[in-house]
């Protein structure tokens, strides 16, 4: 890389903790009602059936909530990357002098 070139963005940040952040958040309401299920089976907390149910398809609506914005947020960080492009620096060297077509003009007007 470049020691000129500018220092990665913030897509990168988040794009680097997309996959572990959306699995963890999509896991960890399973393991909630994996415990719920073993507390109703083990006579802890008990419960019928319909409302296991209800924890079983929270977490899996729970779990597609989390998909659709880990995936809108994965092709927010693509459109960024893609815009920006490749780091680029200029020529080292000066730049050429230029005039200006204004400049050369004659002060009067043109005559007829």
């Amino acid at each position: 890389m470049n020691r000129d070139a500018a220092p990665p963005g913030l897509e990168r940040w988040i794009w680097r903790r997309l996959g572990p952040t959306w699995a963890l958040a999509s896991l960890l309401p399973w393991g909630a009602v994996a415990c719920r299920h073993w507390a109703a089976s083990a006579g802890f907390w008990p419960a019928s059936e319909a409302h296991l149910g209800l924890w079983t398809y929270t977490s899996a609506g729970w779990t597609v909530l989390m998909s659709v914005l880990a995936l809108t947020v994965g092709v927010g960080c693509v459109v960024v990357r893609v815009m920006k492009g490749p780091p680029h620096t200029a020529d080292s060297y000066p730049p050429t002098p230029r005039h200006s077509p204004l400049n050369q003009a004659a002060d009067e007007p043109p005559g007829p």
